[in-house]
């Protein structure tokens, strides 16, 4: 279980502070549910450029956002704390009197969190299958919406993205759309540079493509011998282009079968392997920092996933992206969570994996194309609301 004592004590370090604004956020899921919520820190600091954000996150969201100047401080906070921790972690952050709290994580516990901060103003989300949600919700936050997922799996609806919900919540407790509404997650100077200097230890070539092995693969319909028949496949049909197959901690199978037929590793590097006879233009990642996958995205020409934190790393970096979603929940996670403000081709899975995996080819060479070519489908591009 996390500590939250540094979180703590770093909370009360800032209670001398006299900006005339203090905003805290809590969002402490996922990373993509992170990322999309970046675009409201844009919005505080434009409207308020003096005012103090503290960004409530997991432990291991922390280096997400940590090169955001918008952000002021980030601590960390685990909801499976003990409530005596808990409630020391409230009573710092009701001490710091914030002025608005924007509870993005929708849990009972967030939304307590939230009225317990002291803010006048407390924005937040609500989940329409929660029962206890539905009716607490609405006592503790001053505005809120609720997000419907059995209505979007029926009926999609992009004005329903999470980062267009969020500008929304800003805008009514103050502070108005900004002028750039994408989502961000910067990128360091030296996580850049290594990228740089790990894709050129070959002579491939400079355009990129990024294939994501999110375990969520298996939702889409491909298994771990689909994939690796995927990567062969987009090796072969573009050979203008380095392939780099990426993997996360909860992808070991996917890894363990791709890694098969990447026996080299690559100079110094324990977690980078190349595959000089089979795929001579390819490298496999795996154990990469946050800082240096997302460098990996950000030199891609195009990049392949499925409903992970791949995809919002694409948008924040404004890279094209293929992302493939489980059949039963396309309607519902495109109009949440799909790409935002970036060329994109969302794809459903299931259907055969012959037939997805030649989707999946046709939607890479579309967004290879020149910027006159691609065409953004409707159904994955929010609207500007």
């Amino acid at each position: 279980m996390f500590d939250l004592t540094k979180s703590i004590a770093a909370l009360t370090e800032t209670i001398s502070l006299s900006a005339p604004e203090r905003v805290v956020v809590f969002r402490y899921d996922k990373i993509g549910d992170l990322i999309v919520s970046s675009p409201l820190f844009r919005a505080i600091k434009e409207k308020q450029p003096n005012a103090y954000v503290v960004l409530v996150c997991s432990p291991y969201n922390c280096a997400v956002l940590e090169n955001m100047p918008e952000i002021d401080l980030i601590v960390a906070y685990d909801p499976k704390a003990a409530w005596r921790d808990k409630l020391r972690f409230a009573w710092a952050l009701r001490r710091l009197k914030p002025t608005s709290a924007f509870v993005l994580s929708p849990s009972s516990g967030g939304h307590w969190m939230g009225w317990l901060s002291g803010a006048a103003i407390r924005a937040g989300l609500i989940l329409s299958y929660r029962r206890m949600q539905r009716f607490f919700a609405p006592m503790l936050l001053t505005t809120y919406e609720v997000i419907d997922r059995d209505k979007l799996n029926q009926r999609p609806d992009s004005a329903q993205h999470q980062s267009a919900i969020t500008l929304r919540l800003a805008a009514r407790c103050g502070f108005p759309r900004p002028a750039v509404v994408a989502q961000s997650v910067p990128t360091t100077e030296a996580a850049r540079a290594w990228a740089a200097r790990i894709t050129q230890t070959f002579e491939n070539p400079q355009r990129r493509i990024l294939l994501h092995l999110g375990a969520t693969w298996r939702g889409c319909g491909l298994s771990e011998e689909h994939l690796v028949a995927l990567a062969g496949r987009i090796h072969a049909d573009f050979s203008d282009t380095t392939l780099l197959i990426t993997a996360g901690p909860a992808d070991a199978s996917y890894l363990a079968a791709m890694r098969a037929n990447f026996p080299e590793i690559v100079g110094e590097e324990p977690h980078i392997f190349a595959s000089p006879n089979l795929y001579p233009r390819a490298l496999l990642f795996s154990g990469l920092s946050f800082g240096v996958w997302s460098a990996l995205i950000e030199s891609a020409a195009v990049v392949v996933t499925p409903d992970t934190g791949a995809v919002h790393l694409a948008s924040a970096h404004r890279r094209p992206v293929v992302a493939v979603y489980a059949p039963e929940r396309f309607n519902a996670m495109t109009s949440l969570f799909g790409p935002w403000e970036t060329p994109c081709r969302t794809l459903r899975g299931g259907g055969g994996c012959e037939a997805l995996t030649a989707e999946i080819l046709a939607s890479i060479r579309a967004l290879l194309a020149p910027p006159n070519s691609i065409v953004v489908q409707e159904k994955a591009a929010p609207y500007r609301s």
